[in-house]
C-alpha cells in the first residue's frame, strides 16, 4: 500500500505542476489548415499558443479576424495590447478602454464580453446599476453562468447550488453543444463539481451559510462513499475503477490545468474540445491532446475486457440470469461513470492535492527511519497477510467447486 501511494504522489505531483502544454510543429501545420477555411478555434489557439511557430504578420492575421467575429479571447488581447503602447493610465482611464474592447465584443453577441462589461459598470468609476442589469441579461439569455449568478443575486434569490448548476447548462447547452457526449458531459459534470468547491467557500460567511455547509457535508458524503467503495473492490474490478479515476483525472486536468491555464479571468468559463474524445479535433494540439486520446482508448479497452471476463465468469458458474445480467452492467457502468465525475472534479484542486500528497511523502521518508526490527515484523505481517488472502481465495473455489457438483447432482436427479 504504501508503495502504491509513493506512486500516486509522484504522478499527481508531476501532473500538476506540468507547464502549459506547448505546440508542437506539427501542431502548427494542421491548425494552419484549419485556420485557412475559416476555423475560428484553431485561429484564436494559434494567436494565444503558437509562439515563434507563425509569423508576426500571421498572429495580427488571425487577431484581426477573430476581433472581427467578436472573440473574448482576442478582445482582450487587443486592449492588452492597447494598454500596454499606451504608457502610464490611470485606473479609470485603463477600465474605460477595456469597456471599449469589450463593448465591441457585446454589440457582436458574444456573451462572456457581455458579462463583462456589465461588471465593469458594477465598479465605482462607471457605476451604472441599470447598463449592469442590462447587459447581465444579454449574457443570461445565452446561458452565461455568471451573469445567471448575478442575476439571481440581485434579486435576492440566489442560493448555493446556482454557480454549479448555471455553469453546467453553459457547458452542455452552449459551449460544448457541438462536441460528443462524453465530451459535453465531461465539461459541465466538471465545471458542476468545480463550481461547488468555489461555491461552498463564497457563501460560508454570507446568509447562506448553512446551504454551503449542506452542501460541504452532500460532497464530504460522496467522497467518503466514493473511497470506502474504491477500496472494497478487488482484483479485475478494482483495476476497470482505478482505469475510470485515472482517466477521470486525466481529462479534469485537461480542462483546469491547460485549457483554462493561468490566463484565467473571474467569471468566464472554457471548455476542452480534447477531452472525452477518441480521435484527434481541430483547434486541440500538444501532448496533452494525445494523452486524451490514448487514455480514451485504454479506458475504454479496460472497462469492455473487465466487463466481459466478469460476464463469462458469472455464466461458467451458471448464476447468470435477466436480473444478475442488468444489476451487473448497471453496476458496472455506475461505478466507471461515478468515479471518473469524481476524479475529473478533484482534479480541478491538483496543485494542491500534490503538494500535500508531496509533503506526506516527505513525512514518510524523512520523518523517521525504520528500524531492521521493525522492517522484518512488517515484512512477516505481510506475508501473513498473503497466505490468509490465499487461504480465503483457496476456500472460495472450493464453494464455488461444490456448489457447480450440488448444481449438477440436482439436475441428475431431476432428469
Amino acid at each position: 500500500m504504501k508503495k502504491v501511494f509513493h506512486v500516486i504522489a509522484v504522478l499527481v505531483l508531476t501532473c500538476s505542476l506540468l507547464p502549459s502544454c506547448k505546440m508542437r510543429p506539427e501542431d502548427a501545420v494542421r491548425l494552419k489548415a484549419e485556420a485557412e477555411v475559416g476555423n475560428l478555434k484553431s485561429m484564436e489557439m494559434l494567436a494565444a499558443n503558437a509562439d515563434t511557430l507563425i509569423s508576426a504578420s500571421e498572429r495580427n492575421h488571425y487577431m484581426d479576424v477573430l476581433t472581427e467575429n467578436g472573440n473574448f479571447r482576442a478582445l482582450s488581447g487587443r486592449f492588452s495590447e492597447e494598454f500596454f503602447k499606451s504608457g502610464k493610465l490611470s485606473e479609470k482611464q485603463w477600465q474605460a478602454m477595456y469597456m471599449h474592447w469589450m463593448e465591441k465584443g457585446a454589440k457582436m453577441g458574444t456573451p462572456d464580453c457581455m458579462y463583462r462589461l456589465g461588471v465593469m459598470y458594477q465598479e465605482k468609476e462607471h457605476l451604472d446599476t441599470a447598463k449592469a442589469m442590462y447587459w447581465f441579461r444579454q449574457a443570461a439569455d445565452s446561458l452565461q453562468a455568471s451573469a445567471r449568478v448575478e442575476l439571481r443575486k440581485a434579486a435576492g434569490e440566489l442560493t448555493a447550488l446556482d454557480a454549479p448548476r448555471f455553469a453546467f447548462r453553459q457547458m452542455w447547452d452552449y459551449n460544448a453543444r457541438e462536441q460528443s457526449f462524453l465530451n459535453r458531459f465531461s465539461n459541465a459534470t466538471f465545471h458542476f463539481m468545480s463550481e461547488c468547491l468555489r461555491s461552498c467557500w463564497k457563501n460560508l460567511f454570507s446568509a447562506r451559510w448553512w446551504q454551503s455547509l449542506l452542501l460541504m457535508l452532500m460532497m464530504l458524503g460522496v467522497l467518503i462513499a466514493g473511497i470506502i467503495f474504491a477500496l472494497s473492490r478487488r482484483g479485475r474490478e478494482g483495476l476497470s475503477v482505478a482505469a475510470c479515476g485515472i482517466y477521470g483525472w486525466i481529462n479534469g486536468m485537461t480542462l483546469f490545468l491547460f485549457a483554462k491555464g493561468k490566463s484565467a479571468i473571474p467569471g468566464i468559463l472554457v471548455s476542452s474540445d480534447a477531452i472525452g474524445q477518441f480521435s484527434r479535433q481541430p483547434a486541440t494540439f500538444g501532448l496533452i491532446s494525445d494523452i486524451c486520446i490514448w487514455a480514451s482508448w485504454c479506458c475504454l479497452i479496460i472497462i469492455v475486457l473487465v466487463y466481459l471476463v466478469g460476464l463469462l465468469r458469472r455464466i461458467r458458474l451458471g448464476v447468470l440470469s435477466v436480473w444478475t445480467f442488468f444489476t451487473y452492467t448497471f453496476g458496472t457502468v455506475f461505478s466507471c461513470v461515478f468515479f471518473y465525475c469524481l476524479a475529473g472534479g478533484v482534479s480541478s484542486m491538483s496543485r494542491a492535492i500534490g503538494f500535500i500528497l508531496a509533503a506526506i511523502l516527505a513525512l514518510f521518508m524523512f520523518g523517521g527511519a525504520i528500524s531492521d526490527e521493525d522492517l522484518k515484523r512488517r515484512e512477516e505481517a505481510h506475508i501473513k497477510r498473503q497466505q490468509e488472502e490465499e487461504e480465503r481465495r483457496r476456500r472460495k473455489e472450493d464453494e464455488d467447486r461444490w456448489e457447480r457438483q450440488q448444481r449438477a447432482w440436482d439436475r441428475d436427479k431431476n432428469a
